[in-house]
């Protein structure tokens, strides 16, 4: 199963092969295509380093109202939260398309015959470099 965003591949690949290197590989993708891909992942790593290092310490203090029955926190933390993880989604989304501009027509097909695929083009950010 492919899935392209956040992440372009979470598959298993053959001898436990995963993520953006498979779909790599099943798209074709050019070494130059391959640079590119990288480039963008690691852009959107570092974009999204700072937010979901805040996300995750929200969550612990969301954990923390939510034991404590505290309603108030919640309602203060629940928004922040979302406002967070949607900027973390728009930063992948421009990962995605950057990427996906980068396809020929062949393999923008092959991408948009799978469902779920382009959500999922990319792999995570910050994932490791093409080989070489």
């Amino acid at each position: 199963m492919i899935c392209v965003g956040t992440t372009l591949l979470c598959a298993q690949g053959p001898g436990g092969r995963r993520g953006p290197d498979r779909q790599d590989a099943q798209l074709g993708l050019t070494a130059e295509q391959q640079n590119l891909a990288h480039t963008a992942r690691s852009e959107a790593a570092v974009q999204s380093k700072g937010l979901r290092d805040q996300v995750n310490s929200l969550r612990q203090e969301l954990n923390a109202a939510i034991k404590a029955g505290d309603t108030a926190k919640i309602d203060s933390l629940a928004p922040n939260i979302a406002q967070l993880e949607g900027q973390l989604m728009a930063i992948d989304a421009k990962m995605q398309a950057k990427i996906y501009a980068s396809l020929t027509p062949d393999q923008k097909a092959k991408v948009d015959a799978r469902p779920n695929r382009l959500n999922r083009i990319g792999g995570r950010p910050g994932g490791p470099p093409p080989p070489q």
